[in-house]
C-alpha cells in the first residue's frame, strides 16, 4: 500500500510538472532564457521526464535525480556549456551505491566491449545496464553528472564541451528502470543541488536538512559512539596490526570506557568527544585514516593564536618565529613552558601528531620544527587563548599573551614570513607547472595527481620537447596530497626506461557484508563488495609464498610479536594483479631524473617517487615521504559517521601492497627514503636562501652525482626499519608514548593542530 500510495504521489507530481509546462507557469526565468540548461534530449523541456526528486523507484528514495526515457541510441546533448571532469562506465547497484570499472580511456562503445571480455563481470552484471557516464563542470562550479550512456563519441576529461554538443546516446541508466533513459544530477561543492530549476521546471528537489550542531551526549551516547567507531576500525580497517597490535587497541577501548563512565558530570561535552577519537587516530599512524575537521576549515576563524611559535629540534625548544611585540624572543632557547619542561612538551606533543604512515619519521620530526602549541592548550598544561609562560636557559623568564583574532584581524602578523614555503609546488587553478631553469635542466612540478587527459596530454608534449635537449629533468612533488593512479602511471611512462613488473596485490578483511557499515554514507553494509576477492587458501602457490615473505616483515615489528602468523596471513581477501609500468609507446625521456620529496608527499605523491626508486630511474632529493613506501591503505574508504556525536572519519578498506622486496634502501614500514636528504632549517622555512630542497638538487646536477648502488638488483639483505633503529628504541619509544597519552596527554588535553599545507 505504502509503495503505491508513493507512485501515486509520484505521478501526480510530474502530472503538475506537465500541466505547468503546458501553461507556461512553470518557468523560472533567471534574468534570460539563455542562463537556462538545454533539455538533454530532443523535445520541449520536460520530454521524457520520468522521475524527479523525492520520488521512489520501487522502495528507494529518489532524493534529487532526474531520470529522462526515450527511444534507445537517441542523441544525448550537453545540457552546458563546461569541461568535462571525469568519464567512466559502471553498474549502479541502488541510487546510493555503483560500481565503476577501470578501462583506458575511449568511447563508451568500446569501453563496455573491452569490460564485456570479463567473463566473470558479465555472470555478475547485466550488461544491458553497465553503461557509460560523463560529469560536466560548469563556469560557476556546478557539476553534472549524465549516466546511461553509450554511442562512439570520444572524449578526454579536460576537454571543453559546448552547450547542446552530443555527448552520447541514450543507454538503460539503471537496472530498476527496465527502459532506455538516461540519469542526470546536480552537485555543488559535493552536494545535492535542484536539477529542476535550472532547466526552468517547477521543482520537486527538497535541500538537505541542515545538520543540527550537537553540544553534549550523555555517557550512554558516548560509549555507544566509542564502541561504533572502534569496532568499525576492527572491521573494515585491513591488517591493522601494521600499525597496532590488538592488545594496544583492547587497552584504549578499556581506557576511554573508563574515563566516560568515571566522568562526574552527567553528560560528555562533544568537544571532548571528538578529542578521544582524536587520541585513538593520533596513536593509528596512517595517512588515509582521517577525521574530518569540526568546522568548515575554509571559512574558520580561530578565538585565539599564538604570538610565539616552538621549534623542538636536536633535543632542545628554541623560538623559531614571533610576532613584533615578542620580536626579542626570536631563537632564544626554552628550558620550560608553564612551570613544565621542555621534554613534557615533547611528549604531549608529538602524541597528537597523526596522518602518517607506520614508521614514517619526517613527518612527525617536521612537526615538531614548527609546532604551534596545539595540544599543550589544554588542562594542566595550559590554556586555549595560547598564553603561555616562558622560561628561558639564561634563567629569564617571560608572559606571553595568546592574539585574539577577529573577521578584520584573522591572525598576527609574524616577524618571519613562511608563506614561500608552504606554498611551494603549489599553482592557484592548476595541477602543475612546467619551466626551463637553465641550458641543461627542466622543471615539471606537480602539485597533485588529478590532471586530466588534456594536461596529461599538455605534459607529454613538454616532455617530448625537451627530449634529447635537456640532460636533467627535476620533477617536484613536494606538499603533493596524492590524487588517482591513472595520472601517475601515465607520468611516469614518460620518463621509464625499461618495464618493471611488481609482485602487487590488495587486501580487504572482508568480501561485503559489513555490519558497522549501516553508519557509512558511501558503501551499504548489506551488500557483496568485492566478490572477485579470493581467500588466502585459494591463492596459488606462488602468491602463497610473496604473501608469506612479505608479512613477515610486518611480524618483525616488536608490537606483533605475539601475533599468531598463520592466523594473520589466512585472515582476509586478496586480488593479485601484475603490476606492471613500463615506458610510453611515443613519449620518451631519457636523460636524468632528479625527484623532489618531503614530509607532504603522500598517498600517489609516494608512489610516483616508489617507481622512479624501486626501477632505478632516477634519484630522490629531500625529506622521506609521509606514506609507506610498501603499502597504503587506500583506493576505497568507508565515510562514517559516528550517530550520536556526528563525528566523521573515513577508514580505508583496502590495503595495497606496491612492492614486497624489504632491504635497506626501503625498511619496512617507512616512507621512500631520499637518496639526498635535505634536514630542514629555519633557513628553509623562511627562504632566506631561496628554495632548500631545489638548490640541492641543482648542486648534484652540477657535482655529477647521481645513481647510487641498485640494492633491489642483489636484494642481498632485507633489513627493516626495526632492525636498523633498535627493536629496543623502538619499543620503549612506543612504550612512552602509549603512557604518556594514558596518564596525562588525554587529561582534557585538546588536538587543536595547524593546517599542514597538504
Amino acid at each position: 500500500m505504502k509503495n503505491n500510495f508513493y507512485k501515486t504521489l509520484c505521478t501526480a507530481a510530474l502530472l503538475i510538472v506537465a500541466v505547468g509546462m503546458a501553461s507556461g507557469k512553470n518557468m523560472r526565468m533567471p534574468g534570460n532564457s539563455k542562463d537556462l540548461y538545454l533539455w538533454p534530449v530532443s523535445g520541449k523541456v520536460g520530454t521524457g521526464l520520468l522521475y524527479g526528486p523525492q520520488c521512489y523507484i520501487g522502495k528507494e528514495l529518489n532524493f534529487s535525480n532526474l531520470f529522462i526515457t526515450g527511444k534507445e541510441g537517441q542523441e544525448v546533448y550537453s545540457p552546458v556549456d563546461g569541461v568535462i571532469t571525469f568519464i567512466s562506465m559502471g553498474y549502479y547497484e541502488s541510487l546510493d551505491y555503483s560500481l565503476a570499472f577501470r578501462t583506458k580511456p575511449a568511447s563508451f562503445d568500446m569501453m563496455k566491449n573491452e569490460l564485456m571480455k570479463d567473463k566473470g563481470l558479465v555472470e555478475r552484471y547485466d550488461k544491458k545496464f553497465v553503461t557509460g557516464g560523463i560529469g560536466i563542470r560548469t563556469a560557476k562550479g556546478k557539476q553534472i553528472y549524465i549516466n546511461g550512456l553509450s554511442g562512439g563519441e570520444v572524449f578526454k576529461t579536460g576537454q571543453k564541451i559546448a552547450k547542446g554538443q552530443v555527448i552520447g546516446h541514450m543507454g538503460y541508466a539503471f537496472h530498476k528502470i527496465n527502459k532506455p533513459c538516461i540519469w542526470l544530477s546536480v552537485s555543488v561543492n559535493t552536494y545535492p543541488a535542484d536539477p529542476m530549476t535550472p532547466f526552468g521546471l517547477k521543482t520537486t528537489f527538497v535541500p538537505p536538512a541542515k545538520q543540527k550542531k550537537i553540544t553534549a551526549l550523555s555517557k550512554e551516547q558516548a560509549l555507544e559512539d566509542l564502541n561504533i567507531y572502534l569496532n568499525a576500525f576492527e572491521e573494515i580497517y585491513p591488517d591493522k596490526e601494521d600499525i597496532i597490535s590488538a592488545y594496544q587497541l583492547d587497552s584504549l577501548r578499556r581506557y576511554y570506557t573508563s574515563k566516560i563512565k568515571s566522568s562526574k558530570k552527567d553528560s560528555i561535552k562533544s568537544g571532548t568527544m571528538r578529542n578521544i577519537i582524536a587520541d585513538i587516530v593520533s596513536l593509528t599512524h596512517d595517512s588515509h585514516l582521517y577525521l574530518y575537521p569540526a568546522v568548515d576549515m575554509k571559512n574558520y576563524i580561530p578565538d585565539y593564536q599564538p604570538q610565539v611559535y616552538l621549534s623542538f629540534s636536536d633535543d632542545t625548544v628554541n623560538v623559531i618565529n614571533t610576532t613584533k611585540k615578542y620580536k626579542d624572543l626570536y631563537a632564544r632557547r626554552v628550558v620550560s613552558i608553564n612551570g613544565f619542561p621542555v621534554d613534557t612538551f615533547k611528549k604531549v606533543i608529538s602524541a597528537g601528531i597523526r596522518d602518517y604512515d607506520a614508521a614514517v619519521k619526517s613527518y612527525p620530526r617536521v612537526r615538531m620544527f614548527w609546532y604551534r602549541f596545539g595540544s599543550f592548550c589544554q588542562k594542566p598544561y595550559g590554556n586555549r587563548n595560547f598564553d603561555f609562560h616562558l622560561k628561558f636557559a639564561n634563567g629569564d623568564s617571560c608572559f606571553v599573551k595568546g592574539f585574539k583574532c577577529s573577521r578584520r584581524h584573522p591572525g598576527p602578523g609574524l616577524i618571519k614570513s613562511w608563506s614561500q614555503y608552504f606554498n611551494i609546488n603549489y599553482y592557484r587553478g592548476k595541477t602543475f607547472s612546467v619551466k626551463e631553469l637553465n641550458d641543461s635542466t627542466a622543471y615539471l612540478g606537480l602539485s597533485s595527481f588529478t590532471q586530466s587527459q588534456v594536461d596529461l596530454d599538455s605534459i607529454g608534449h613538454y616532455i617530448s620537447s625537451i627530449s634529447g635537449r635537456k640532460k636533467y629533468l627535476i620533477i617536484d612533488v613536494r606538499n603533493n596530497s596524492g590524487g588517482i593512479v591513472e595520472p601517475l602511471e601515465q607520468i611516469f611512462s614518460y620518463v621509464a626506461q625499461d618495464s618493471l613488473i611488481l609482485n602487487s596485490f590488495n587486501k580487504v578483511n572482508k568480501r561485503g557484508f559489513f555490519k558497522t557499515m549501516k553508519y557509512s554514507m558511501n558503501y551499504p553494509g548489506d551488500k557483496p563488495l568485492y566478490e572477485n576477492y579470493i581467500p588466502y587458501d585459494s591463492l596459488s602457490s606462488e602468491e602463497k609464498n610473496i604473501v608469506k615473505e612479505f608479512d613477515s616483515g610486518m611480524l618483525e615489528a616488536p608490537w606483533n610479536s605475539s601475533i599468531n602468523r598463520d592466523s594473520l596471513i589466512k585472515s582476509g581477501f586478496y586480488n593479485f594483479s601484475e603490476g606492471r609500468h613500463g615506458p610510453d609507446s611515443l613519449v620518451r625521456y631519457d636523460g636524468k631524473i632528479y625527484v623532489l620529496t618531503n614530509e607532504n608527499s603522500i598517498s600517489a605523491a609516494t608512489l610516483f617517487p616508489a617507481l622512479i626508486v624501486r626501477s632505478h630511474r632516477g634519484v630522490t632529493v629531500g625529506r622521506e615521504t609521509r606514506t609507506a613506501y610498501h603499502f597504503m591503505k587506500a583506493m576505497k574508504f568507508a565515510q562514517m559517521r559516528l550517530p550520536n556525536s556526528q563525528i566523521r572519519i573515513e577508514i580505508p578498506i583496502m590495503k595495497s601492497v606496491f612492492d614486497t622486496q624489504i632491504n635497506t634502501r626501503v625498511p619496512y614500514g617507512s616512507g621512500v627514503l631520499p637518496d639526498y636528504p635535505v634536514r630542514l632549517t629555519t633557513s628553509e622555512m623562511e627562504f632566506s636562501g631561496g628554495d632548500a630542497i631545489l638548490n640541492r638538487a641543482l648542486e648534484l646536477i652540477k657535482e655529477g652525482k647521481y645513481l647510487k648502488e641498485d640494492v633491489f638488483a642483489k636484494q642481498t639483505d632485507r633489513g627493516s626499519f626495526f632492525s636498523e633503529t633498535g627493536k629496543g628504541t623502538v619499543l620503549a619509544a612506543i612504550i612512552i608514548i602509549i603512557m604518556f597519552v594514558v596518564a596525562a596527554v588525554v587529561k582534557g588535553k585538546r588536538k587543536k593542530e595547524t593546517s599542514d599545507a597538504d
